[in-house]
């Protein structure tokens, strides 16, 4: 618990660019809307395409999204076919 909310820090605060930041219980915060990469870690909500989305649901997404991805990927062996197409541009370089 105390990783997540910085009991041990001495800086409770922090000033940059004439900017206050609370570095103390970081997980109490509510991000700005900002994109989703750009809220904090510890967010107890996240910014999902404009709307606020419990940080629970955001990452089961995102993990659902990566998960299609791979599948897609595997299904279609694109990784096997960049790999070659990659080869084939190499082969022609040292042919010339």
């Amino acid at each position: 618990m105390n990783l997540v909310t910085n009991k041990m820090e001495e800086d409770k605060l922090i000033i940059d660019n004439d900017i206050i930041y609370q570095n103390d219980e970081a997980i109490y915060n509510l991000p700005n809307e900002v994109s989703f990469v750009q809220s904090h870690f510890y967010a107890p909500q996240k910014y999902m395409f404009g709307i606020k989305v419990d940080t629970y649901w955001s990452n089961l997404i995102v993990i659902w999204v990566i998960a299609f991805f791979t599948y897609i990927i595997l299904y279609f062996d694109l990784l096997k076919r960049l790999i070659d197409g990659i080869q084939v541009l190499f082969n022609r370089r040292r042919r010339t």
